[in-house]
């Protein structure tokens, strides 16, 4: 897959292009771009997602920061390749940017930068500044050349719909297990480990600090997960992971902590992948640091038990 990144130009056959932020990648975003490869090919078109960095709302919340991410600009390019597209564009989002109409975007962006012949349209996606409702984009499409048709929701067997919003709240509740679901895969945290206060050590059970590599990243609601954690790209342990303030040693920050079963090796500076499984309980405040790592003997366990059943 070709990455096209803002100032690199565009050359080769006119494309069949998709436009979305794509956060999370999800069953429905890949249903998508399922479908526009399949165009792509019975069109001879090159097939081309078109998205942005970064995330729209963090440019237009007026200063609001407090957009988290399902997937990181880093993330995300692997899971386009998997999705099978040969392009991607990247667009930077900017305030000047976003004072595009929809007919100057299709015009200048689309049809004059990328080739586009053809276009596919989320059905809830929105472009332009102006107030062109969902179903004025395909006649207007094709007043500048372009062919587009506008998807149907995507939902998956039970009616259950998916979308970015849904896995959002599914992980805002801890139900991890909904969110892997929506996504067709488990919701992951990439980040570096680095040295923590040492308490897990000093009651046998040995943990990793993992610092996000995105602090704008989607954290899961606070509690015990059962997880796996590959170090460096290597495979996937078996882990209990812990998401909160650690209130039984007094802990004041919002941290997440990986205790890698039958693991004991030093992974001080690796990278880290975590992918929750299964929440396990509630974050716990416990009278004494023999009584957490009772606990904590029994969730290596339970965590064992879900990982075994459900990897």
């Amino acid at each position: 897959m070709e990455v096209i990144s803002h100032n690199d130009r565009y050359d080769g056959r006119p494309s069949a292009v998709c436009v979305g932020v794509f956060d999370g990648l999800h069953l429905g975003h890949q249903a998508l771009l399922r479908r526009l490869t399949g165009e792509a090919r019975a069109r001879g078109l090159v097939s081309l997602a078109v998205t942005f960095e970064p995330h729209p709302r963090i440019v237009l919340s007026k200063g609001n920061d407090r957009v988290r991410l399902l997937t990181t600009a880093t993330e995300r390019a692997p899971l386009f390749e998997a999705a099978g597209v040969d392009r991607l564009a990247i667009l930077p989002f900017t305030r000047q940017f976003s004072d595009l109409t929809a007919r100057q975007f299709l015009e200048e962006c689309l049809r004059d930068r990328f080739r586009a012949s053809y276009m596919l349209i989320g059905y809830n996606h929105h472009f332009g500044s102006d107030d062109v409702q969902p179903e004025g984009y395909v006649p207007l499409a094709a007043e500048v050349g372009i062919e587009a048709e506008r998807a149907g929701v995507f939902r998956l067997p039970g009616d259950v719909r998916v979308s970015s919003t849904e896995v959002r709240k599914a992980l805002a509740e801890g139900n991890v297990e909904r969110a892997a679901l929506l996504l067709g895969r488990h919701y992951s945290v990439r980040g570096h480990v680095v040295h923590g206060d040492a308490i897990g050590r000093a009651i046998g059970f040995r943990t990793a600090n993992v610092v996000p590599e995105d602090d704008r990243k989607l954290i899961p609601a606070d509690g015990v997960y059962a997880a796996t954690v590959s170090l460096d790209g290597g495979p996937a342990l078996p882990a209990v992971v812990n998401v909160g303030s650690r209130p039984t040693v007094g802990g004041a920050d919002r941290r997440v902590e990986a205790h890698l079963i039958g693991f004991d090796s030093d992974v001080y500076g690796c990278e880290a992948e975590i992918c929750f499984v299964a929440r396990l309980r509630g974050e716990m405040r416990f009278d004494t640091l023999d009584a957490l790592a009772a606990q904590i003997r029994l969730d290596a366990e339970a965590a064992q038990k879900v990982l075994g059943r459900r990897l």
